[in-house]
């Protein structure tokens, strides 16, 4: 199934040493087009829902971790497996997973604090911001948020990078 048209890019990160491979390849690559955004309904999402770190951007980071040796963190709309807890409601989050150089997963990080378009198919994380030990990269915070749509949003990102 081919990915919607639509406004929906996820950011995605990696980290590799300055010069490195993925350092060359992604250099002024910020952004990249994985499934969309701005989904109105469960329905209008559910095509592009994915099982907890074993969808096709799941894959998609662990490949390219393991292509370019590099930390990489990408967002994707998450569907958890609730077999186990059964009857259970179903669950779906607005998450990113992390993976490191060796292609294992090292974070699944689920959106707090949502936004009113992830209000519409999303549950809140539990466990607030991302704060953990990444080998490479120190002590990091992790969150989601939507893209800066007004200038002075995207300036102060300019300050901070």
């Amino acid at each position: 199934m081919p990915f919607p048209q639509h406004d929906f890019i996820p950011l995605f990160s990696a980290h590799s040493k300055p010069g490195g491979r993925f350092h060359q390849a992604m250099r002024g690559t910020r952004l990249t087009r994985i499934s969309g955004y701005n989904f109105k309904s469960l329905q209008h999402i559910s095509p592009y829902l994915e099982p907890t770190t074993a969808g096709i951007t799941s894959l998609w980071a662990r490949t390219t971790a393991l292509k370019y040796e590099c930390v990489v963190t990408v967002g994707y709309p998450e569907k958890v497996d609730v077999t186990p807890k059964w009857p259970a409601s179903p669950e779906y989050y607005n998450s990113a997973i992390t993976v490191n150089a060796d292609g294992e997963t090292i974070a699944n990080y689920r959106k707090s604090f949502l936004y009113y378009a992830d209000e519409t198919w999303a549950l809140e994380g539990p466990d607030g911001f991302f704060d953990g030990e990444i080998d490479g990269l120190g002590n990091v915070a992790m969150g989601i948020c939507k893209w800066p749509t007004k200038s002075f949003e995207r300036e102060y990102l300019k300050l901070d990078n």
